[in-house]
């Protein structure tokens, strides 16, 4: 005991050096989280709800890597008609831009007018678009940016969602957590060292 005493500046290095070496050699943990993708959003949700308005408009089931997703447009209040010709006018230049985007198919009340009692709340409040996107070896984040930026000029509320966006959501929020406890469990372990060993 009165060896450890008199080294423990011998033995803190000890640890720091433990701790430094099972730092580097834990497997990647982002990683791992990237890949699993376990986490899901429970029932109830309006993410999920749409994802179900959209499974009983649309009869065929994504194939290869398209990713189902829903463009929702929003307001507190009812819809205008200037609201309407926005919205739109976005899925026109989502239309233009179709190739360049990796959309493959676009369901809207707007080319369907017979969808429009399940793509426009009944509130009037929020209108639902459906879109096919191919990943085409994109990074979830890119896919998403792109598509944010070809509606950059539009005014009214919007927002993509789709099981595909709220998986890369959960994956980035998990990842920045584990960063987070990482970075804490290290230093407690130096402070409680500190304090044992002082």
């Amino acid at each position: 005991m009165r060896a450890i005493i008199k080294g423990k500046w011998f033995v803190l290095l000890a640890w720091i050096a433990v701790i430094a070496v099972l730092f580097m050699s834990a497997p990647n943990m982002e990683q791992l989280v990237r890949e699993k993708r376990q986490i899901s959003v429970p029932e109830g949700y309006s993410s999920t709800l749409a994802e179900e308005i959209l499974n009983e408009v649309k009869s065929s089931e994504n194939s290869g890597n398209e990713l189902q997703t829903a463009l929702v447009f929003h307001r507190d209040k009812k819809l205008t008609e200037k609201d309407f010709w926005q919205a739109e006018k976005a899925i026109k230049q989502l239309e233009k831009d179709k190739s360049e985007l990796g959309i493959t198919s676009i369901l809207t009340h707007f080319n369907q007018e017979e969808l429009k009692e399940q793509l426009v709340s009944k509130d009037g409040k929020t209108i639902l678009v459906s879109l096919n996107v191919t990943a085409n070896d994109r990074e979830a984040k890119d896919i998403t940016n792109a598509l944010y930026k070809a509606l950059d000029n539009v005014e009214l509320d919007h927002y993509y969602t789709g099981n595909w966006l709220i998986s890369e959501d959960l994956v980035t929020n998990s990842q920045e957590g584990l960063k987070k406890t990482e970075g804490i469990t290290v230093v407690f372990i130096l402070i409680v060292l500190l304090l044992v060993f002082r």
